[in-house]
């Protein structure tokens, strides 16, 4: 965080998440990955921004959206509601899950993010049991986000699978 740059309320800034200038945080937003907010720019409502986004200018970003990938927001720019911005190629459309405690997104090709925690697939696999902990999943939840993955994961090729408990 540099400049006069304001992250309030219940925002959240994580990983390489970048905020400067005169930018503003606010509301549940999460900036997470390497995305970085400049300039006059705001983020707020509940919105999401993660991966190698940048937001910049004027630009608003609110309400439910997520703008992720190598996406870039500039100038005027207003995303807003239930808009899903991202940025880059890819073979197969990104996923986004709304799951019953967060969020699921497969935020680039190798990478998934959970609510505001965005890890590669090999992390992810190493630390899912720590993650459910430290966040105090239900053990539907924990059936239901291994789902997500599971699916994911076939989706995508990556050839990994977690194990599903029958309750």
């Amino acid at each position: 965080m540099s400049g006069s740059a304001r992250i309030y309320g219940d925002a959240r800034v994580s990983g390489n998440a970048c905020v400067s200038d005169d930018a503003q945080i606010y509301g549940n937003t999460c900036v997470f990955g390497n995305a970085c907010v400049f300039g006059n720019a705001s983020v707020y409502g509940d919105a999401g921004v993660s991966g190698d986004t940048q937001i910049s200018g004027e630009a608003r970003v609110s309400g439910n959206a997520l703008v992720f990938g190598n996406a870039q927001v500039f100038g005027n720019a207003r995303v807003y509601g239930d808009a899903k911005i991202s940025g880059g190629e890819w073979d197969v459309s990104p996923l986004y899950i709304q799951g019953s405690k967060y969020s699921f997104l497969v935020s680039s090709k190798n990478r998934i993010t959970v609510g505001c925690q965005t890890h590669s697939i090999s992390e992810w696999q190493v630390m899912y049991e720590t993650e459910f902990d430290q966040h105090k999943f239900t053990p539907a939840e924990r059936r239901e986000y291994k789902l997500y993955f599971n699916l994911a994961s076939e989706l995508y090729g990556w050839g990994v699978r977690l194990p599903i408990e029958e309750f």
